[in-house]
């Protein structure tokens, strides 16, 4: 899947749905992401070019 809205049709995504909500069941989809509360989203900033984790930032 691409990045961002438009990278991906919605006909595309609602194809790859079951299979991606099952592999996400199945333990078998691997995301390297890290999350950082709101409160913290200067030092998300900062880091977000020396890492190759995701950031994703909660509420």
């Amino acid at each position: 899947m691409g990045s961002g809205q438009g990278s991906v049709s919605t006909a595309e995504i609602l194809a790859e749905l079951s299979a991606l909500a099952a592999a996400i069941s199945a333990g078998t989809l691997a995301s390297d992401a890290r999350v950082i509360p709101l409160a913290d989203v200067e030092r998300a900033w900062a880091e977000a070019g020396s890492t190759r984790q995701r950031i994703v930032i909660t509420p």
